[in-house]
Formats: structure tokens, C-alpha cells, sequence
């Protein structure tokens, strides 16, 4: 199929529409610059309802937490009807979660910490998903977490200055799979951080020899050995 000349201006017309005003020359549209691109509006899909924010969030949780002592079952309604009626909010969805939990309503804590994990960590609220990993250590596998998010847990809890949190974090992702190095060296980072001035070096050694046991040819395992002895005198010195 041979193009006519129709289809080669048409083709170059097309090219001049796409490429726009070059040079402060007068495009297709007119003058440079006068038809800027139309917005993009981005709209929910068809049906969606479209929930309003939740005002001082902080306040209503705080106020569901003070019932929970009286009324567990009362504050876990409030805090259903919050998640239910507004757009999902970090600390209403944490503070559902912890609550189920405390309940002993385990797989209500799942349920919502599947959705409250990802939103507080897209959120930036670190601290909360870090509180929610605590409290459901044993259910981690079942919430989905990628090891990227449970290294950002791990940083976490050091900043929190919860080393054993820390700890719990890097050894799951190890456990996970025990060829990834951040967990690794995150293990290290703590076992050093257990080795400062009034540490505890009982904890730093332990941390040493669950790496020299499991991952013995590892590059860093001078560093756990030498690490490893400074516990053991330490303790030595302190007995």
C-alpha cells in the first residue's frame, strides 16, 4: 500500500500536533502557548462511593481507646463504623487492628491489618505499622508484607530504639530467605548497637553466634566472630 499525498500531510500534520509550539513558533493550534493541554481529571470507577475524610482522627481514636477498658466490644463497633463511614485513615485502621488483637479476635486483626499495613507505610506512618508488626509477629506470612517493607519495619524499631523488635524483623526476613543480605548485616547492625556502653552484650552475643550457626561462610563472618568474642569478654569481665 503506497501512501498518497493525502496520507503523507495528513501524517506530518499529525506529527506537528503532537510535537506542539517549537522554537516560539506558531503551531496548529494558533499561537504558541495559547491552547495549553486540557487537565486530567481522574474520576473513581462507575459506582464507587466516594467516602469523606475522617476529621481529628486522633481524637476519635484516643476516645474509642478510653472505652476499650470498659467496653472492648462497644469501642471495636465505633472504631468498625469509623472504617466503615470515611476514607481509610492510618489511625483508626492501627487502632482497629490492635484492638481485634488484644481481644483475641485474631482473624479480625488480620482482616484489618491487610489493609491498615500498605496504607500506613504509602502514608509514612511508620511507627504504626511498626506497632501492628509487634502485635502480629506470629501472623507476618499472612499479611502479605514484601521484604522491602519488613527492612523498613526493621529501621524502624531501631529508631524507636526497640532493638528486639528489630531483631524479630531482620530474623523473619532471614528466615524468609536466608540468602538476603540486608537482614544480614541489619542483625549486625544490631548486635553492634547491643555492644555501646551500658548495652547488653548477653543479647549481642546471642544475635553472633544465631549468625555464625546459620550463615558460617558469609563474607561478614570475621565480623561476627570478632564481634562475638568482644561479647563473651564482656561478660566474662561482668561476672
Amino acid at each position: 500500500l503506497h501512501e498518497t499525498p493525502e496520507i503523507n500531510g495528513l501524517s506530518a500534520l499529525t506529527a506537528r500536533m503532537a510535537l506542539g509550539p517549537k522554537n516560539g513558533r506558531t503551531s496548529v493550534h494558533g499561537k504558541a502557548g495559547r491552547l495549553a493541554a486540557p487537565k486530567k481529571y481522574f474520576w473513581p470507577p462507575a459506582g464507587a462511593s466516594v467516602k469523606p475524610p475522617l476529621l481529628e482522627p486522633a481524637q476519635r481514636v484516643e476516645e474509642a481507646r478510653r472505652r476499650f477498658k470498659e467496653d472492648p466490644g462497644g469501642a471495636i463497633g465505633v472504631l468498625q463504623e469509623l472504617r466503615a463511614s470515611y476514607a481509610p485513615s492510618p489511625q483508626v485502621l492501627h487502632a482497629l487492628v490492635l484492638a481485634h488483637h488484644t481481644a483475641g479476635q485474631e482473624e479480625q486483626a488480620i482482616e484489618a491489618a491487610r489493609e491498615a499495613f500498605p496504607l500506613c507505610l504509602r502514608r509514612g506512618n511508620l511507627v504504626l505499622a511498626a506497632e501492628m508488626f509487634r502485635a502480629l509477629l506470629r501472623h507476618v506470612p499472612a499479611l502479605g508484607i514484601g521484604r522491602d517493607d519488613i527492612l523498613v519495619v526493621g529501621a524502624t524499631f531501631i529508631k524507636m530504639g526497640d532493638l528486639r523488635g528489630a531483631a524479630n524483623a531482620y530474623v523473619l526476613l532471614f528466615r524468609m530467605d536466608p540468602g538476603e543480605r540486608r537482614a544480614v548485616k541489619g542483625l549486625l547492625q544490631i548486635a553492634d548497637l547491643h555492644l555501646r556502653p551500658q548495652g547488653a552484650a548477653a543479647e549481642a552475643a546471642k544475635i553472633y553466634r544465631f549468625l555464625l550457626e546459620k550463615c558460617p561462610a558469609s563474607p561478614l563472618a570475621d565480623d561476627m566472630r570478632r564481634g562475638l568474642a568482644e561479647a563473651e569478654r564482656r561478660l566474662v569481665r561482668a561476672s
